[in-house]
């Protein structure tokens, strides 16, 4: 099961869930809460297929040119491992990703 899918099919978890494991649900069950950075966000939207979102949130982040890297690896990692329209959408928000990346490094050496 790809993670793209994993995602969205696990998205409705919430503390307390079995299927929940690792630092954020001992941070749950310590009672602290969890606070997503504009980082964590922006990966979200990735993940959940909204590039449109994900560019909203990417405006924000503390490390912009390693988010647009990492979001256009997920995504050519994912339309590898996927078949037909699926992959086809994921390898183009690669390509959108890709791009924010290379306009970062443009804008640097202008």
């Amino acid at each position: 099961e790809s993670s793209y899918m994993y995602f969205r099919s696990h998205a409705h978890l919430r503390r307390g869930d079995p299927e929940l494991t690792g630092t954020a649900v001992t941070s749950l069950q310590k009672g602290r809460s969890l606070e997503a950075t504009w980082n964590d966000l922006t990966m979200w939207a990735v993940l959940a297929g909204q590039p449109s979102v994900a560019k909203l949130l990417w405006a924000h982040t503390e490390d912009p040119l390693r988010i647009a890297l990492m979001a256009s690896l997920v995504c050519q990692q994912q339309a590898i491992k996927q078949h037909g329209a699926i992959a086809d959408e994921l390898a183009k928000q690669a390509d959108v990703y890709q791009q924010w990346t290379l306009g970062m490094l443009n804008a640097a050496g202008s």
